[in-house]
């Protein structure tokens, strides 16, 4: 999780900072480039592009809750500050669930952990504010000059697995639905489309951190080559969008190998969900989201 300066001054009609994170999907630890023999750009965009299509090929949309402690042993001959990050975790966090590295994780592990803790605490209250919000989103959609016709089909398949809840929606229904290619991916086109929304909507509060990424991206730009794309990596602006769009509370803790051995969660806390419980619980590891479960006390 990289962390860049943010504007020295933040828009003047929010009070929530931004933490710049960059929540892309390539594998493995960052670590600092000390050879002069660095690859190409195209070696290195091909080896990206090698990862994902094996990705695609040999795992699963959404995986199997396993304990924690696997992924210890995944990392236990390597980076001690990693290692010990994740014994940290550990004390809050007992299971966690893996989600595919394909550009769409953070999309996917978010909508997914929202729905599935929704039908563990048969949460009837949020999934009626859900059922109103989502009306109110399409809204906001037309107002940012989408039209109806490219989104309503993605929107109807999450309000009607939205609707089930406390009904006919099992949790192995909707591990289903977030495992089939079609189904899912028109969820996450439409998470996508709603983040670009509110983005250009809140233009004041959000082209300040899209100009700090590149000075060639406008807010336009930006979420058409970066938001609206499948597959395209997330960062900080695509959660802290999504987050308030949707209104739902969400932890995630980062784990990365650079001292010292602390584990600090970022919360996205929108004003409407301030004395909510948190919802949504990821685990960013340098190139990736999964979900992770907090141990019952």
């Amino acid at each position: 999780m990289e962390n860049q300066d943010a504007p020295s001054e933040a828009p003047q009609n929010e009070n929530k900072p931004i933490l710049r994170i960059t929540a892309g999907e390539s594998s493995g630890e960052v670590q600092e480039d000390t050879k002069t023999d660095r690859p190409t750009d195209e070696a290195i965009i091909k080896q990206h592009n090698e990862i994902r299509n094996e990705q695609k090929e040999t795992s699963p949309l959404i995986g199997t809750i396993d304990p924690l402690t696997l992924y210890q042993q995944e990392f236990e001959h390597g980076n001690e500050v990693f290692l010990g990050k994740l014994r940290l975790l550990g004390q809050e966090y007992s299971t966690a669930r893996r989600v595919r590295r394909d550009g769409n994780c953070f999309f996917r592990s978010f909508v997914f952990s929202y729905v599935e803790s929704l039908l563990r605490s048969f949460n009837l209250t949020e999934r009626d504010r859900m059922k109103e919000h989502l009306v109110q989103c399409k809204e906001k959609m037309i107002s940012a000059g989408f039209q109806e016709l490219v989104f309503e089909d993605a929107l109807g398949i999450l309000q009607e697995r939205i609707n089930q809840i406390g009904r006919e929606l099992t949790l192995h229904e909707w591990e289903l639905v977030m495992s089939d290619d079609n189904l899912s991916n028109y969820i996450i086109m439409f998470l996508r489309l709603l983040t670009s929304a509110e983005i250009q909507l809140r233009r004041d509060f959000f082209e300040p951190y899209i100009m700090g990424i590149s000075d060639v991206l406008d807010v336009e730009l930006y979420c058409r080559r970066l938001v609206e794309v499948m597959d395209e990596e997330s960062d900080e602006i695509h959660i802290r969008a999504l987050t308030d769009a949707l209104q739902i509370p969400t932890r995630i803790y980062a784990l990365d190998s650079r001292p010292p051995i602390e584990l600090i969660p970022t919360d996205y806390v929108p004003e409407s969900a301030a004395n909510k419980p948190f919802l949504v619980h990821l685990l960013y590891r340098p190139g990736h989201y999964d979900i992770v479960y907090p141990t019952m006390k």
